[in-house]
């Protein structure tokens, strides 16, 4: 599993570790070039939290992810979806929440299959969030080669036509 962590997409940094490398994980620098394509592309999107940063628009059961703060149309989560399903199928698109939000969140996106709404198991901090997602996307996508790409859910990107698939 080669996990992605980017904020805005390009430059992004790698996180690879293999099954013969041991625990250990390396970083690689921005400027490499991105993984293989013979590896499956699948995306994280980390939309946990205690929906106070936006208070009292934003609440427990409804954080700032869900909110349409900046699309009359479209949520943060679901813009942050939009975005990314060009180059990622919906199959391959997994979010990571808590128990409190994960049906607000399975309503949000109807177009992602229910098992991808992957729902962690106590409230702890984002490294913790991406290990647990990674493990469960491991799981289900069985033996095939991952490169996981990690993404907040609540990030405003403008110029999304400048992103380059």
């Amino acid at each position: 599993l080669v996990i992605l962590a980017s904020l805005v997409w390009h430059p992004f940094s790698v996180l690879h570790s293999s099954s013969n490398s041991g625990p250990a994980a390396r970083w690689i620098a921005p400027s490499t070039p991105p993984p293989p394509s013979n590896r499956l592309l699948a995306a994280f999107i980390m939309a946990g939290g205690s929906g106070e940063r936006f208070w009292p628009l934003s609440t427990k059961e409804r954080p700032k992810q869900l909110l349409k703060l900046i699309d009359e149309d479209r949520s943060l989560i679901r813009m942050t979806v939009d975005r990314i399903l060009p180059i990622i199928p919906a199959d391959k698109i997994f979010i990571g929440t808590n128990a409190v939000q994960a049906e607000a969140v399975r309503m949000e996106l109807p177009d992602l299959p229910y098992e991808n709404i992957i729902v962690e198991p106590a409230f702890k901090d984002t490294a913790a969030a991406i290990g647990y997602g990674a493990v469960k996307i491991k799981e289900k996508l069985k033996d095939e080669k991952i490169t996981m790409v990690v993404l907040a859910s609540d990030h405003i990107i403008k110029n999304e036509d400048n992103l380059d698939p």
